[in-house]
């Protein structure tokens, strides 16, 4: 179960040649980043910068945050900052003349407009890996937790793992969240005075000094100390933290044991944070067996005493139905108190359940409402949630420029549906400016190098859609130099993680041989595999295969299965396919009545093939009563698609004089246009009426024209018709 930090950093912007800063001042949100070497919650200094360019260092009052040391003293790559919960930080620039505003400062600070973005404005918000890392295909990125493709619920974080300090020796210093080292400029003398008689009452024994203590401390080993003193002395938020400090592995061993141990000693005791540690653990099957019911009682009685978390994710588990009958309507209730308390998790998953109608009545604006709600607090699937509505126009006003701010917030962040989709609509010049010019002289407009920038992004970090794309834009060339290899790379990464449509794309690249020795019976194996996935397009290109590549393969009767399959999903393809089965036969005995039934099917959905075998069972009269008229307006429906043969049946049908009235100059229009998209008939035919010249003038020297153009398609007719003009015969 997919599980996400709600942790947002509020920061301001502050001049470094003056202490005073303007009271209008913007207020960002920046959402923080859990490190993946010390479980902290942090600010990657590349974020400030994105926002901040002449940005030097962070303070919080007086003190300046120092980048974070392992646990050698280095400085931990990438470079990054503790957050200070219930503080706004202060990112000092260099100069109030010198400071060019970032790019996305206006869009972290307001609601995006629907101006369209700059291509400089892209890339300066998301740096660039560069042109021999794409070409590459290895550049690495850290690691952020994968979102699903499509938008659903998500628990705001699976355990309450904020470090808590239950004490009332220091109730000047703010909320127990607070860092007694990092505490507003107003507060310092006394908080400096505070701390000095905590550390003397903690050494005498006092459990809440202790407590107290433990949360100070940036080195988790002498936190553990200070809390282990409280928490065997009974204090309630220590033994929590202890449980903490084992789950995550901060410190120490991670040991899920110790931590529920600990949590239950807390939770014995009223601890809200503990019990809903507790469920989670429950949930999660850690440390014990894996059992929803106690998950939800543990939940219960955490959101009992407002427990935003928990309340949250009791309404997770009642919408999913996990160890509980699903319950739209309890689950909208727990998250309406989650989100009344600010729960920036309940309030998207609320805009989810009113997006897809789940235990509510579908409303888009509503679902808008709650994306808003939850994305102005920095939650970066509402942001991505918000670009959604307004990218496909749900509930809003279609607005591409919009929807691409929206995705860019939530891309800023990590969140790799949102990159896909950033890079997505560059690929297309959606929502950006098309003024850019061309790259490289190669004439590639620049948005394909930032759409696969930000594919290769989001690939990197295993979003298999961003795999998909990024072997679309190898295998297309566009924003790189075509390499079929890597558009094979890219295709069974995707593949593997489960992808349907990603397996028929290796079938293809196997089919044509493409960067590989082309094998039929590898393109089988993946087309199956894609098949099997569910994907209507692998299903008609494995019936294909069976159908009519080569002699070992086929294989009629499987053909109509896959067919079948694809066609019950409504794939034209499909519909068409069967059809075509029927009628002549293959794998089932021949029925023109079902083959009528299926064309028809296809037919109805636009599919031009269908409409010109349609138009042939009716001008022959096979499974119906012969019909020219209709016959003559499903010709003209599949030439209006582009069908070569529909073109040559209507030229036919004015010649004859068939459901029309006989029109010979009609007729020879009609063959002209097949002769002009390559049907070779059609083309030995024109050749033939410029070399006797009744409906058009005389021109033999046109009539040799089209002869040779139909005999390099091998047409014998047209072979036999040079060779008589050359004296030949």
């Amino acid at each position: 179960m997919a599980s996400h930090t709600d942790c947002v950093q509020t920061v301001r912007r502050v001049y470094e040649n003056g202490q005073n800063f303007s009271s209008n001042e913007r207020i960002l949100h920046l959402v923080c980043h859990r490190h993946s070497a010390t479980g902290k919650n942090v600010l990657l200094w590349t974020d400030i910068l994105a926002v901040f360019r002449a940005a030097s260092h962070v303070r919080s009052g007086t003190d300046i945050l120092p980048f974070l040391k392992g646990p050698d003293s280095n400085i931990l790559e990438p470079l990054c900052i503790d957050t200070v919960p219930g503080v706004t930080l202060d990112v000092v620039v260099q100069d109030q003349l010198g400071d060019v505003e970032a790019p996305l400062e206006q869009e972290l600070s307001s609601n995006p407009t629907s101006k369209e973005l700059s291509m400089d404005a892209l890339k300066e918000a998301l740096p660039s890996p560069s042109q021999d890392d794409i070409n590459k295909g290895n550049h690495t990125y850290l690691s952020n937790p994968t979102i699903p493709s499509t938008l659903k619920e998500q628990q705001t974080i699976a355990h309450d793992d904020q470090l808590t300090i239950s004490s009332t020796i220091l109730e000047t210093l703010q909320s127990p969240n607070a860092n007694l080292s990092l505490v507003p400029q107003e507060q310092y003398s006394a908080a400096s005075q505070k701390f000095k008689e905590t550390m003397k009452d903690a050494k005498n024994g006092h459990k809440d000094a202790q407590a107290v203590l433990g949360g100070v401390t940036q080195d988790y080993g002498q936190a553990l100390k200070w809390y282990l003193m409280a928490a065997e002395q009974g204090n309630a938020a220590a033994q929590n933290n202890v449980g903490i400090i084992y789950d995550g592995g901060l410190g120490v061993t991670r040991d899920h044991d110790q931590a529920i141990q600990w949590y239950l000693k807390a939770a014995e005791q009223g601890n809200a944070g503990a019990q809903h540690n507790i469920g989670s653990m429950y949930e999660k099957g850690l440390g014990v067996r894996q059992d929803y019911s106690e998950a939800m009682r543990w939940y219960v009685k955490a959101a009992n005493q407002r427990h935003a978390s928990a309340q949250c994710n009791l309404g997770f588990i009642y919408n999913g139905g996990l160890g509980v009958a699903r319950d739209g309507e309890q689950a909208m209730e727990w998250y309406l108190k989650s989100a009344e308390q600010g729960n920036a998790g309940a309030k998207f998953n609320i805009g989810t359940m009113y997006l897809g109608g789940s235990g509510v009545t579908q409303a888009y604006s509503q679902s808008m409402q709650w994306y808003l709600e939850s994305a102005k607090q920095g939650y970066a699937a509402a942001q991505f949630g918000v670009g959604y509505l307004f990218d496909k126009g749900l509930g809003v006003t279609q607005d591409f420029g919009s929807a691409i701010n929206w995705y860019l917030m939530a891309a800023k962040q990590g969140f790799v549906t949102a990159q896909n989709s950033v890079g997505f609509m560059l690929e297309r010049g959606q929502g950006v400016s098309r003024d850019y010019g061309l790259a490289m002289d190669r004439g590639v407009p620049q948005n394909y190098f930032k759409a696969t920038e930000l594919y290769l992004k989001a690939a990197s970090q295993g979003y298999a859609n961003a795999q998909l794309n990024l072997g679309l834009m190898y295998e297309s060339a566009l924003g790189v130099p075509q390499d079929y290899s890597l558009a094979m790379e890219w295709y069974v990464k995707a593949s593997n993680q489960g992808h349907s449509f990603a397996p028929l794309k290796v079938g293809l690249l196997y089919h044509k041989g493409l960067g590989v020795p082309q094998d039929y019976s590898l393109a089988l194996e993946w087309y199956l595999k894609s098949a099997e996935r569910g994907d209507a397009t692998a299903q008609c290109n494995l019936g294909l295969v069976l159908e009519k590549g080569p002699s070992e393969s086929q294989d009629y009767v499987s053909a109509m299965k896959w067919y079948l399959i694809a066609a019950e999903q409504e794939s034209a393809i499909g519909q068409y396919s069967v059809g075509n089965l029927y009628r002549w036969g293959r794998g089932v005995p021949q029925d023109y009545s079902q083959a009528m039934y299926w064309y028809q099917k296809a037919a109805d959905q636009g599919h031009g093939d269908a409409c010109e075998c349609l138009g042939e069972m009716y001008r022959i009269g096979l499974g119906v009563p012969q019909d020219h008229h209709l016959a003559m307006d499903l010709y003209l429906e599949a030439a209006k698609q582009g069908i070569v043969c529909a073109m040559v049946n209507i030229a036919f049908m004015y010649n004859n004089g068939l459901g029309v009235p006989q029109n010979r100059s009609l007729s020879m229009k009609w063959y002209l246009k097949a002769a002009e998209q390559g049907d070779a008939g059609a083309q030995d035919y024109v050749g033939w009426r410029y070399e006797e010249g009744r409906i058009v003038p005389q021109d033999k020297a046109k009539a040799m024209e089209w002869y040779k153009k139909s005999a390099e398609q091998g047409y014998g007719a047209a072979k036999r018709n040079i060779a008589r003009l050359e004296g030949h015969e």
